[in-house]
Order: structure tokens, then C-alpha cells, then sequence
């Protein structure tokens, strides 16, 4: 039986694919994905280890199998600032840095907030005149 993921296994996809559910009913857009993981081999990019297909109510499946990751951002975000009940409220690439060790910085707490915790938004001390 042909399908797309044989197409893709056999050879590289070109983008002149037919813009519907073409190779066996496998949707377009994980194919671009796995022409895309296929080109790009970087040390912060998620490795894709393994394709392989499957069928579910006879309708073709595409499980891509990456290699394994500790964690993700949003958990250090919620473990270790919103936890902290602080609010980064800028997050985007040009924040996000990594050192020479490789590790991911969050950086520019310049629009943070803190929220949520009434005991950090009123003072222990009572100031009277």
C-alpha cells in the first residue's frame, strides 16, 4: 500500500504537493512539518527520531516521535515566576536568551508584575502622619 508517509520515507517532499488531503488522506500541514523537521537539524531545535503511521477508524495517523525534553517553558514559567506570583508580561524571542552553556534565559522583567497574592500588594507596615 502506498501512502504519504511511504512518499516521504522514500525521498524528500518538494512543496509542489497538491494543497488537499493528498497522499492517502494524510493532511498537508503534517507533511510540511515533517519536510520542515526533515531539513532542519539544529542543537536547540527538538530532534524528530521516528515517523511511523497508524490507522484509527481507517483514517491514516502520522505519530512523530521526538526525543525526550525535561521540561518545556511554560512549567519553568509557572514553577518558578508565577509560583513566585510574578507576571513576566513580555515574553517573546527577543527575551528568551541562551547562555554559553546552553541554557534558556528568561530575560527584561521591565513590564512585570506581581499579582493575585494580596500579601504582596499591601505593606506589613502602617504609616501614619
Amino acid at each position: 500500500m502506498r501512502s504519504g508517509f511511504n512518499l516521504y520515507r522514500k525521498g524528500k517532499l518538494g512543496f509542489n504537493t497538491s494543497p488537499k488531503l493528498a497522499f492517502d488522506g494524510i493532511n498537508l500541514t503534517a507533511l510540511r512539518e515533517l519536510k520542515f523537521l526533515q531539513e532542519v537539524k539544529h542543537p536547540h531545535v527538538t530532534e524528530l527520531l521516528e515517523t511511523f503511521e497508524e490507522y484509527v477508524s481507517n483514517s491514516p495517523r502520522i505519530c512523530l516521535v521526538f526525543e525526550f525534553m525535561n521540561t518545556n517553558l511554560e512549567n519553568i514559567i509557572n514553577n518558578n515566576l508565577h509560583n513566585n506570583w510574578i507576571l513576566h508580561r513580555d515574553l517573546k524571542s527577543n527575551n528568551l536568551l541562551i547562555d554559553k552553556g546552553d541554557v534558556l534565559k528568561i530575560a527584561d522583567f521591565g513590564l512585570a508584575n506581581f499579582f493575585g497574592s494580596s500579601s504582596r500588594l499591601m505593606s506589613h507596615d502602617v504609616i501614619t502622619r
